[in-house]
């Protein structure tokens, strides 16, 4: 009788120690384990699945994510894919090479460009003159309007220049003046001139009702002799 109730007292500790009784359950606890396990996923030995990657490869290349540490390991070089990306390059002639950023790119007809918002620049720093002076090429990306300011600081004698501006013909590869101001400069002061479709009001020297009608475009201040001025050129463009 002894040995029949030892047995069965052996089998109830038995069953209590697997978690196994009737009309209970026993959840599982975490398994303190190491180790690869299934598509070579490594738990660690606190239980933790560390999404450690092993066998992607990039031509012949191991890469092991950690995102314990949030790093990539390398064990050779890899290729880019992005070999002028990172450099926002103004004229991207593959349309397909993507942009770091999200960059926007606006074709022209035979290249693609970044889009640009308003656009400030110094056409003609302030020095002293006694001769035509021609500013270098500007390209318009994507602006409609043009506003150029010319700043007159001294005089010697009696100056006269004449701004103008100038597109260029990329056929006959030639600039021609599609405006010349109406007026003048022959004394200190500050001229601005508005260029935009349709414009009218606002405190202009002048205002020309049709926008920077070119991609490439210059300035060309005219001399009309040789007394010196001191002047500056600058130029904002606008994309409304």
């Amino acid at each position: 009788m002894k040995a029949k109730w030892a047995i069965g007292l052996s089998i109830l500790i038995a069953a209590l120690l697997s978690g196994i009784v009737v009309g209970c359950q026993q959840e599982a606890g975490p398994q303190s384990v190491s180790g690869y396990g299934p598509a070579n996923l490594y738990v660690d030995g606190a239980s933790r699945l560390r999404t450690y990657v092993q066998g992607m490869e990039d031509g012949g290349n191991l890469i092991s994510v950690d995102d314990g540490g949030g790093s990539i390991t390398v064990d050779g070089v890899v290729g880019t894919e992005l070999p002028a990306a990172a450099e926002l390059e103004d004229a991207t002639t593959n349309p397909t090479v993507p942009i770091v950023g999200g960059a926007n790119l606006l074709y022209s007809g035979y290249v693609w460009d970044r889009e640009r918002n308003n656009i400030e620049e110094e056409l003609l720093s302030s020095a002293s003159r006694i001769t035509t002076v021609t500013t270098i090429d500007h390209t318009n990306y994507n602006g409609s309007r043009l506003l150029m300011i010319v700043d007159v600081t001294a005089i010697n004698a009696t100056p006269i220049i004449t701004p103008t501006l100038q597109v260029h013909d990329p056929t006959a590869d030639l600039y021609f003046t599609v405006w010349s101001a109406s007026t003048a400069l022959t004394a200190v002061g500050t001229a601005a001139y508005y260029f935009a479709d349709g414009a009218s009001g606002g405190s202009f020297t002048e205002i020309e009702a049709f926008g920077l009608p070119a991609r490439t475009w210059r300035v060309r201040v005219l001399h009309h002799d040789t007394d010196a001025i001191t002047y500056s050129i600058g130029s904002v463009i606008s994309i409304y």
